[in-house]
């Protein structure tokens, strides 16, 4: 699937354009609107599965590992009050 800001530019352009045939060639107004409804599954579709790679790249599954894991992360660094308690509940 194509990346967002791809998509995004794509769609914008596309809509400018027909905005300004809707104006100069008296072209419906329901092809800009057709348009930007698509942009907007589109968009839906890509963030709700994080498998399609649509805003970021994402790990998903890694192929070479046949069991059921649980990767955790701590994002913004060990908390000290906060780590060593969920670390002492995952050893339980």
């Amino acid at each position: 699937m194509l990346k967002a800001k791809t998509i995004n530019i794509i769609f914008n352009s596309l809509i400018v354009v027909s905005i300004l045939l809707c104006f100069l060639l008296k072209w419906s107004f329901w092809i800009p609107v057709s348009l930007a409804f698509i942009w907007l599954c589109i968009t839906i579709i890509g963030s709700f599965n994080i498998q399609l790679n649509y805003h970021l790249d994402s790990l998903c599954r890694q192929p070479s590992i046949s069991t059921n894991q649980v990767a955790l992360t701590f994002d913004d660094g060990p908390h000290p009050d906060f780590t060593p308690k969920v670390l002492e509940l995952l050893k339980k």
